[in-house]
């Protein structure tokens, strides 16, 4: 993977033509696209990030608002700097991204209840 671009200092990647070997990146998929987002080893993110600043990326990158973020792993909801830490320190990190506003009713009001219980 090559760095492509950058967001707040860090590094967005898309794949490479040489051979290099694979590194650990955050792969978030945004209602259904998978998205290679940015490396977690070179950048030591998985340690540092907290959660609101990841937050901002996604509103910056994928253009939700944070109001309106469902984030969440195969765990469940991903709503504090924890989860999150644990979502980027696993062998294959991978966040779902959904839009609130865009959600079933019923889902949306189960997605906010299990991040109130948390």
């Amino acid at each position: 993977f090559e760095c492509a671009a950058a967001l707040g200092g860090v590094a967005m990647v898309r794949e490479a033509t040489s051979g290099r070997s694979a590194s650990r990146v955050l792969r978030v998929d945004f209602n259904g696209h998978p998205y290679k987002w940015f490396e977690l080893d070179d950048n030591n993110i998985a340690q540092v990030i907290e959660l609101d600043v990841l937050q901002d990326y996604v509103e910056q990158y994928f253009g939700v608002a944070v109001a309106n973020q469902a984030l969440f792993d195969i765990e469940g909801p991903v709503g504090t700097t924890a989860d999150i830490r644990r979502v980027l320190q696993s062998a294959e990190p991978l966040l779902f991204l959904r839009d609130l506003r865009e959600m079933p009713s019923e889902q949306r009001h189960r997605f906010q209840n299990q991040i109130q219980a948390q």
